[in-house]
């Protein structure tokens, strides 16, 4: 936020003034965010990354890893750039084939791994849950 925003700052959008907090490092001020900006808020994910969870979650499925979990040392989830999703075979099965069309970096389930929307050779591991990645 530039002084000049700061300046202008709508503190008719604040509770109080503890709301906004000086950025010591850059004099800027910092301003706490409402529920109704906050829902929408990702943080620094990925959107499309965020997407595919939120399509996920919204299918009933569950989130099982994201940036930590039993993964190769230069896998994408230790990145925040990857995240496994778990359901019912059904429910990954079509999580999968809408997936496919959102073109993820990395795309696995079972037997089929997907790497820039072209077939590679599968790995293992992946019986019971999609691996997304961007």
């Amino acid at each position: 936020m530039s002084n000049d925003q700061a300046s202008r700052l709508d503190w008719s959008r604040c509770t109080d003034r503890r709301d906004v907090q000086p950025d010591m490092r850059s004099g800027a001020l910092l301003e706490a965010l409402l529920a109704d900006r906050l829902a929408v808020v990702h943080g620094g994910m990925n959107p499309q990354l965020f997407n595919a969870m939120e399509h996920a979650v919204g299918m009933g499925l569950n989130i099982h890893w994201i940036s930590s979990g039993p993964h190769y040392p230069n896998s994408r989830h230790w990145a925040g750039r990857a995240i496994d999703v778990g359901g019912s075979p059904a429910q990954l099965q079509q999580f999968f084939d809408w997936a496919k069309g959102t073109n993820p970096h990395e795309l696995i389930y079972k037997n089929t791994f997907l790497r820039d929307g072209r077939a590679v050779h599968p790995i293992g591991g992946h019986e019971d849950h999609v691996h997304y990645s961007v």
